[in-house]
């Protein structure tokens, strides 16, 4: 008797385990259940209707890209053409659509068990601008620093230009640059109402989908043209009537050209600029032309990495015929000021930078220092350097180096004096087993001097 109660309890106990652990599990998979279910949820709600320009190019054809999202399900959709897209309760539909720009196209929408919902798409530039965007972040009269955006919600525009200018040409990249507007009216691409077209385009290159904005920036038109008598450029610079023009500044019976930047507001310069065109540097028949002058009525700034320089040669003739600075107020360099790699092709004049009391005269001498002697030896050895200038010389350029071999003597040419307006040219190597000579470095050569090589 005792034996049957014990197993009586025993099989109670049980019983009492099995069912609180078959409660724990429906318990465990309700909460299951509904974790799921609002995941589920979760995935889908969102907002109910939303657009995205995809391709622009056309403006009677923009391409636009139509998402309808709904937690309780899309019965059907009405697309402005009067089409309809039955739905059958999917909680996500996505429709390709083309419109015309600045055209309202209106889609309803009926939702299960709910009124339909009137949407509208209508493309505007500001529609685009949203994707694409171009701002001024700073501007003064003749100058102003600009960002170009990119915020495509689509993946795959991986070919992001920009173009300065209906008439200039596309280039790689966006970001902060700056506008002169004296360079846009010097290279023509201002338009008839004074105005510059700043353009950004983003093409997916494997769909050929483009997308593109425009926007035209006010910008000062100058043409001014003159000839004016100084006793230095500083008094040149210094007189009220020279403002942001070509001039031709005659000094002791020599004739500068000058292209000058006036600005009658504080300059600063956040993102790196070069002043000047084509027009002012040399060509392979021509000296370079004209020296850039910026005239700054006030301070002149240049922030922490930004640079400030001219212009330089596309096909590699340097640059214009140096760079002039004259500020009125305090000039505050957190950046960097350089002519690196802008010397230019031109003959050396003495520049005459001020007068003194004296009648005698501040100046950059036409010749500059000496250049490097050249190397004569069996064996090898790098060239010598230049003379360094003084009293505002440039430098001499380097002799050429020697490498000679087998008994052979080289000679390396010499390295060329200094110009006003460059550095010297440095002088030819020689490398060979034979014996010879290369070419001196001569002022203004502007090509590459070689000597044997074997």
């Amino acid at each position: 008797m005792k034996l049957k109660n014990v197993n009586r309890k025993m099989m109670i106990i049980i019983l009492i385990i099995l069912l609180i652990t078959i409660f724990a599990i429906l318990i465990s998979s309700t909460y299951l259940r509904t974790v799921v279910n609002n995941a589920k949820k979760e995935q889908v709600v969102g907002e109910l209707f939303s657009s995205i320009v995809y391709d622009n190019q056309n403006e009677e054809e923009i391409k636009v890209l139509v998402k309808i999202s709904s937690e309780d399900g899309i019965e059907y959709i009405e697309k402005p053409d009067g089409s309809q897209i039955q739905a059958n309760g999917k909680q996500n539909v996505a429709i390709d659509y083309k419109v015309k720009k600045d055209e309202e196209n209106i889609f309803k929408i009926k939702e299960i068990g709910k009124e339909i919902v009137d949407k509208s798409v209508c493309v505007t530039d500001q529609v685009i601008k949203e994707e694409l965007g171009i701002d001024v972040l700073s501007e003064i009269v003749g100058y102003k620093t600009i960002e170009i955006t990119e915020n495509i919600p689509l993946e795959g525009y991986n070919k992001i230009q920009h173009q300065i200018g209906k008439n200039g040409e596309w280039q790689e990249g966006i970001g902060k640059m700056p506008i002169v507007d004296y360079d846009i009216v010097r290279n023509a691409l201002k338009n008839e109402d004074d105005t510059v077209t700043v353009s950004v385009k983003a093409e997916n290159t494997v769909t050929s989908n483009i997308i593109q904005y425009s926007k035209n920036l006010k910008i000062k038109n100058t043409t001014l043209i003159d000839n004016i008598q100084a006793e230095s450029l500083i008094d040149a610079m210094s007189k009220e009537n020279i403002e942001t023009g070509k001039y031709g500044v005659t000094i002791n019976d020599k004739t500068y050209n000058l292209q000058v930047y006036e600005f009658n507001e504080n300059l600063t310069i956040d993102v790196s600029t070069e002043f000047g065109t084509e027009q002012d540097v040399a060509t392979d028949t021509d000296y370079a032309q004209n020296m850039i002058a910026i005239k700054v009525n006030g301070d002149l700034n240049i922030n922490q990495e930004a640079i400030l320089t001219t212009h330089a040669s596309k096909s590699g003739y340097g640059g214009p015929k140096g760079m002039f600075i004259y500020c009125t107020g305090t000039v505050t360099n957190n950046g960097t000021i350089t002519m690196t790699a802008r010397g230019a092709k031109a003959e050396g004049e003495d520049v005459y930078l001020y007068k003194n009391n004296d009648n005698t005269y501040e100046y950059v001498p036409a010749e500059g220092a000496t250049g490097g002697k050249g190397l004569v030896r069996v064996g090898g050895g790098n060239g010598n350097d230049g003379e360094k200038g003084l009293n505002r010389q440039t430098g001499g350029g380097g002799s050429g180096a020697v490498y000679s071999g087998l008994g052979g003597v080289g000679t390396s040419g010499d390295g060329s004096y200094g110009t006003s307006y460059s550095g010297g040219t440095g002088g030819g190597a020689w490398h060979s087993y034979s014996t010879g000579t290369a070419e001196a470095g001569q002022p203004n050569r502007w090509k590459r001097t070689v000597g044997d090589i074997r």
